[in-house]
């Protein structure tokens, strides 16, 4: 199996010990192997990770395991970084970057060993560098280095280094080392007989030991490695020197750079610096480096550029890869790339430099894609090709500005631009331009016409030249002369905070569009004079944005061709002015009294009103009453039990005149008030409230309130008033006197009784009920060393906190029992203690209330208590006696009396009386129940329970048995009578 890290993709070089993100990593990797198991390359796999999914949670969540797991994905890593290596040695044959598409490839197999984006560019770029010059003192001594040669091909290791004969990564420091070494070393001395690979091991932890004997030791044989990594080279290197008294000669040099590049693709001068380093450390005499040109065979000096007989340059890099290649290899070493057709492409260059020179334009750019196809990254291939597609873009964006400007009618700018691009040898459809050109030749034509006109003639004349043309200075210039003739009248009316403007239309000829400008306090003089709340060709407009208590003046322009007509003013200023709000109406004995708010503007209060209980749709219904006050008004006279409407209008003053609000409407009913609900009380029974009162003369209604509500008790309200502050109870009327109703909160509330008639309502002192849902089915259990005892019960919808308080003599007087003990437990303990923990209990029996409860922002409210006996004491005797009684002349049924006794009291576990026909049943199971109590019962010395039970033969044995085994631990239970019937 694979290790646990690496296949959960966490982190382990400074391991995750965050639980909840293992438990999600592994959650995650679950969901991704559960879908796998459809896919049938990806099944075998992902069926063995879901096997080895409750160790994997075993391992990870145990911080020993994990930590343990952790350095083994460590260890994986090091053995993946040779590999990685391996495989950074190939991208970097592409070039001195590593491309993205390379980068997420490789963190895509090596990211889940540990090796982050960031790691392996790291890694890249180290080993990209040039390789400095090595001082030769900073090596490994050549005696020391053919040992370790031999050794390692006595181990077939001939290709690896001393760090994988240790098993260790490079970067081990050389205290790991030579304790590798030690320990390998001493497991071979610990063997009996040797073999012979036994001694090249042991021979080579001992080498091991003095190369890796400090800091300059180890730097000594990196130095080595780095120094002797291309084998084939070194081997190529060794056989020319030997065989040619320990010389290289500048040919031979170029045959080993031709071995370097083609196997290890490395380029030509990191080749060159490479043999150079190796012959000097293994002490081969290589004379100056000449550059032998390839094409005549001349020898030239190191550094020279271009062969000094040929003239030919000596080293050709790659147009495809950048690569440097001898002068006379025909295809790249690196890529492959064809040389052969660089000549080809500079020609076809030159080609399509002379078309661009004559502005044939795509000739030119089919000759740049061939010459690119030969030299891709050609430099003069590249500029000229993106100075093509930048006038080809020019080309395009000019033509498409001409149309636009045709579209626009804008023929003058048209023809200006058709005249550019034609000079800079831009191609345009003469169709287009010779449309440009009749336009303008036309316009001309009329423009010459228009100058000896006048009056309708001369403006007719220019109105058809705008159908031409929109960017003649000359015409537009004209066009001024002829502004239209303003709108006949205007008109206005109030809706709500809407001002809807009618016209009657311009009698001028041509197409007329309208402006409305509206201005605050005075007059606007012209279209720009104030605000343009419209622009159009309707004959009428609503103005839903206009400023409240503002006087408004509006203007009404008539325009054609941009030139605006004189002024048409709205005959009298409007202003929207605000209603009175908080309008109340509460009725008394023949009398309303009315009353409302109203705005600092407001210096008149025009009242109205009206008899009847559907509201008139005609104003002129109603009568007017009288108004002197500004804030409300007491109307008398009034029939008791008659519906009444009141309209109020408020008149503001704004600059000296008074403007009137649109008429704010409510209704009442006088009546002589009725006394408050009397005798008032509710209860909750069975999750319903149970609700009684005092016969009213009104209709009962109820309100609820979340918070203690605050109002006058006796005080006639009305209806919607409350509406606005209470909710109204949904009742179910049982009687004159009685009603029913379901409220769903938790916590604690206020219910307002009221009566009502029509829309008045009076109010008495609101009753405080609680509604605190409380535990259920308490029950209890201790550990094996009895040092915790668990409370256990089951907690109500929308609770989350509990309370236990208990009493080792009798049962608490309450939640504020000065002796109780007293432990307060959230749901989220409870559920991470599974239970109320009571720690250390006392031995004895606990007389035990649950509480729930819910806490406001003033107090806890709490559910009613839910008793329980629990009972930590050691095993307890307790006999018990059955009698049982045949039917009879004076009863017709069979009764077994069950009798239990003991020494104090007790919580006695439920249980069951077995019967077995001759024989006494062994267990519960063996025989028929005749009867069961299902509950624990409190016992104090003795308690007996008579059931009725079918008939039973004679000689039936009868016995006890505890319902749950574990109660024998804490009861041992006997008959103490015969159990014969």
């Amino acid at each position: 199996m694979e290790n646990y890290f690496i296949l959960l993709e966490l982190p382990f070089d400074l391991p995750e010990s965050d639980t909840n993100k293992i438990s999600e990593a592994i959650s995650k990797k679950q969901a991704q192997w559960s879908r796998d198991q459809s896919n049938p390359v990806k099944k075998a796999k992902a069926s063995e990770y879901l096997a080895a999914l409750e160790d994997i949670k075993k391992v990870m969540l145990d911080p020993t395991a994990r930590k343990q797991e952790a350095a083994k994905a460590k260890q994986i890593k090091a053995s993946k970084a040779k590999e990685l290596e391996a495989k950074l040695s190939l991208y970097r044959a592409k070039g001195d970057e590593l491309s993205e598409k390379d980068l997420k490839r490789l963190v895509k197999v090596f990211g889940a060993f540990g090796f982050t984006a960031d790691e392996i560019k790291k890694k890249f770029g180290s080993g990209n560098k040039k390789q400095d010059k090595i001082d030769p003192s900073e090596v490994l001594d050549k005696t020391q280095a053919r040992n370790v040669q031999n050794f390692m091909q006595q181990l077939d290791m001939k290709e690896k280094t001393l760090y994988d004969f240790l098993s260790l990564a490079p970067t081990a420091s050389w205290n790991q080392l030579c304790e590798a070494a030690d320990s390998m070393k001493k497991k071979i001395l610990a063997k009996g007989d040797k073999t012979g690979r036994d001694n090249a091991v042991q021979s080579l932890c001992g080498l091991c030991v003095v190369i890796f004997k400090d800091v300059a030791s180890k730097k000594k044989y990196d130095n080595y490695v780095n120094l002797t990594k291309y084998r084939a080279v070194n081997e190529a290197v060794d056989e020319l020197a030997l065989s040619n008294q320990k010389r290289i000669e500048p040919k031979m040099k170029e045959s080993l750079i031709d071995i370097a590049v083609r196997q290890y693709h490395v380029s030509v001068s990191d080749a060159s610096v490479y043999i150079n380093h190796y012959c000097e450390y293994m002490g081969y005499a290589l004379p100056e480096n000449k550059i032998v040109c390839g094409l005549c065979g001349t020898e030239n000096p190191a550094g020279t550029t271009n062969c000094v007989k040929c003239g030919k340059p000596l080293i050709i890099p790659c147009p495809a890869c950048s690569a440097e290649n001898n002068n006379s290899a025909k295809v790249c070493a690196k890529c492959g790339f064809d040389l052969t057709k660089m000549d080809k492409a500079v020609e076809l260059l030159h080609q399509a430099k002379q078309k661009y020179s004559e502005k044939a334009l795509e000739e030119a750019e089919r000759l740049v894609k061939e010459a690119k196809a030969y030299w891709p990254n050609h430099a003069d291939v590249l500029s000229l090709e993106k100075t093509i597609q930048d006038e080809r873009k020019q080309a395009a964006d000019t033509i498409a500005a001409i149309m636009k400007d045709i579209q626009d009618k804008k023929m003058y700018a048209a023809q200006t631009k058709i005249d550019q691009a034609k000079a800079n040898g831009f191609s345009i459809d003469p169709s287009v331009a010779s449309k440009v050109t009749a336009v303008l030749k036309e316009v001309e034509s009329q423009l010459d016409i228009m100058r000896n006109a006048s009056g309708d003639e001369a403006f007719t004349i220019a109105m058809k030249l705008t159908e031409l043309i929109a960017d003649s200075d000359e015409l537009n210039q004209s066009l001024k002369k002829f502004p239209p003739d303003e709108v006949p009248a205007v008109s206005s009316k109030r809706v709500g905070d809407e001002i809807t403007l009618t016209w009657k239309p311009s009698p001028s000829i041509g197409e007329i569009t309208y402006v409305v400008v509206r201005k605050e306090n005075t007059y606007p003089n012209g279209p720009t004079d104030g605000s343009t709340v419209y622009n159009g060709k309707e004959l009428a407009y609503t103005d839903s944005n206009a400023p409240k208590n503002t006087v408004l003046y509006y203007s009404v322009f008539a325009v054609r061709i941009g030139v605006h007509s004189k002024a048409t003013r709205l005959d009298e200023a409007v202003a929207i002015v605000g209603k009175v709000t908080n309008l109340k109406a509460i009725g008394g004995d023949e009398m309303v009294t009315l009353s409302w708010t109203k705005a600092p503007t407001v210096t008149e209060i025009r009242l109205y009103k009206y008899c009847g209980y559907e509201r008139p749709q005609d104003d002129s219904q109603y009568e007017t009453i009288p108004c002197t006050r500004l804030d409300g008004l007491l109307v008398s006279g009034l029939t008791n039990g008659t519906n009444y409407w009141f309209a109020i209008s408020a008149g503001h003053t704004l600059n000296g005149k008074t403007y009137f609000s649109e008429k704010a409407y409510l209704s009442a009913v006088p009546q002589k008030p009725a006394k408050p609900l009397q005798d008032f009380s509710v209860q909750l029974i069975d999750e319903v409230f149970q609700a009684k009162w005092t016969q009213s003369e009104w209709d009962v209604i109820l309100f609820y309130a979340k918070q203690k509500p605050e109002y006058a008790v006796g005080t006639i309200y009305d209806l919607n008033e409350l509406l606005s502050k209470y909710e109204k109870i949904d009742i179910n009327l049982k009687s004159l006197t009685e009603a029913e109703f379901r409220l769903n909160f938790v916590g604690e509330c206020y219910i307002v009784p009221g009566v009502i008639n029509a829309s008045n309502v009076i109010l008495n002192v609101a009753s405080y009920i609680s509604s605190v849902p409380g535990a259920k089915d308490v029950s209890f259990d201790i550990n094996s060393a009895a040092t915790e005892m668990y409370v256990n019960f089951t907690w109500p919808k929308k609770i989350d906190r509990s309370l236990l308080v208990y009493r080792m003599d009798s049962y608490p007087t309450g939640i504020d029992d000065p002796l109780a003990h007293k432990i307060e437990c959230s749901k989220r303990q409870y559920e991470a203690n599974e239970g109320i923990l009571i720690s250390n209990p006392a031995k004895g029996t606990f007389y035990a209330e649950v509480y729930t409860y819910f806490e406001s922002d003033r107090h806890r409210v709490y559910s009613d208590a839910c008793r329980a006996l629990l009972s930590n004491e050691p095993q307890k005797d307790v006999f018990y006696t059955l009698k049982y009684k045949k039917a009879g002349l004076f009863s017709k049924k069979c009764t077994l009396t069950v009798e239990i006794e003991t020494e104090g009291a007790c919580v006695f576990p439920a249980f069951a009386i077995v019967s077995k026909f001759k024989s006494t049943p062994l267990k519960r199971g063996d025989g028929d129940i005749v009867c069961t109590v299902n509950e624990n019962t409190e016992i104090k010395g003795s308690h007996t329970f008579e059931f009725d039970v079918s008939p039973m033969k004679a000689d039936t044995r009868l016995k006890m048995f505890f319902l749950n085994d574990k109660n024998y631990k804490s009861f041992k239970i006997a008959c103490k009578a015969g159990n014969n019937i």
